[in-house]
């Protein structure tokens, strides 16, 4: 009888210890820091020592406790949840994510009402799904901060949209304008076109010798809404946004391997991708029958860093934004005038740099 009063006990100080905890990471919310003397204390230990690590706004404390360690991991700032060893969704996978048709028809609010939002998540979600990557869904504040932002923009100069605070973002942002006639899947084959220009595969960014961002932030595996818009200055854009805070789910943020977690080469054609769009109820996007069944875009209509010599006239531009856990505040803005070929083309991108502005490659 002893013994198993013994290990009752064991078994409620082992229950009382795990509840502390669960009260302490529920106390963290809205703070900006871990106090790991705390955190072994609600465990039963006593504190030796500690450890901070962060990536975007994850941070990780290392409490050591006892011959123990505890890992706390915070998301956001101040602390929107913190989490033992890891907050749910906050990893990136070394895979694609799979795709299927888009919760509630691609408006997983309900409440979608804006201009052209079923034909932007038609055309986003068939050159997600051949890349197998998750379906984007409409999201209202996504849409309607982007908007309010580029109203009376006139050119392609990007928004902050990495310090756009939840539920609107952050964000990943594309941009695209020209002086002709456009619907949604101009500017979105547009920005998937640069696949082509793009390194190695998974990650695409290493080894390119052109602009790839725009095709980078429509298909990055961790994003799950986008709010799309255009303006009476002819100018177009999309932002991505994966969670409410920073993160390597955050389009076009983070490490060169965050990079490899999120962007993966082409599995399924544009043809079939269409279909499966078409059979989730959404609308076949205008000028889609002539798109190229296979690619998804057309050769000679679509390069954002080059114009080839005879081409249609059209004038676009395009922009996209990346951004380093270490070199995001350092990026530069590059622009790159080709009057030789087509005198009103601009290629705005911010790149990953130090303190240096760096051209395209012609």
């Amino acid at each position: 009888m002893t013994g198993l009063r013994v290990a009752v006990l064991a078994v409620l100080c082992g229950s009382a210890a795990s509840s502390d905890f669960e009260d302490l990471l529920a106390s963290l919310k809205g703070k900006t820091t871990v106090d790991c003397k705390a955190v072994c204390k609600s465990v039963g230990k006593s504190f030796s020592g500690m450890g901070m690590s962060s990536a975007g706004e994850v941070a990780f404390w290392n409490c050591k406790c006892g011959s123990d360690r505890v890992v706390v991991a915070c998301t956001g700032k101040p602390f929107m949840q913190c989490c033992k060893d890891k907050c749910a969704g906050a990893d990136c996978p070394s895979k694609p994510a799979g795709w299927s048709c888009p919760s509630g028809g691609g408006c997983s609010s309900k409440k979608c009402k804006s201009d052209n939002w079923k034909e932007w998540v038609a055309a986003h979600n068939i050159y997600r799904c051949m890349h197998d990557v998750p379906a984007l869904s409409w999201n209202e504040d996504v849409y309607a901060d982007a908007a309010k932002h580029f109203k009376s923009v006139k050119t392609m100069i990007h928004s902050k949209m990495y310090d756009v605070k939840p539920p609107a973002g952050p964000a990943g942002e594309n941009l695209f304008q020209g002086t002709g006639k456009y619907s949604p899947l101009d500017a979105v084959k547009a920005w998937y076109s640069e696949i082509k220009d793009c390194g190695k595969m998974p990650g695409c960014k290493n080894g390119a010798t052109k602009p790839v961002g725009h095709f980078t932030a429509m298909s990055w595996n961790g994003a799950k809404d986008i709010g799309c818009f255009n303006n009476k200055y002819n100018l177009w854009g999309c932002r991505y946004k994966a969670l409410d805070y920073k993160s390597c789910n955050t389009p076009n943020y983070g490490s060169d391997e965050d990079w490899a977690h999120n962007v993966y080469p082409r599995k399924n054609t544009f043809k079939d991708c269409l279909a499966k769009v078409k059979k989730c109820g959404l609308p076949a996007p205008k000028g889609s029958e002539a798109v190229d069944s296979t690619t998804g875009y057309d050769e000679e209509d679509f390069d954002l860093a080059d114009v080839l010599p005879g081409g249609n006239g059209v004038t676009y531009l395009g922009a996209f934004a990346t951004a380093s856990l270490s070199l995001a505040a350092a990026a530069g803005l590059v622009r790159v005038w080709k009057s030789s070929r087509q005198p009103s083309l601009v290629v705005d991108s911010a790149l990953m740099q130090s303190d240096t502005e760096q051209e395209v490659p012609e």
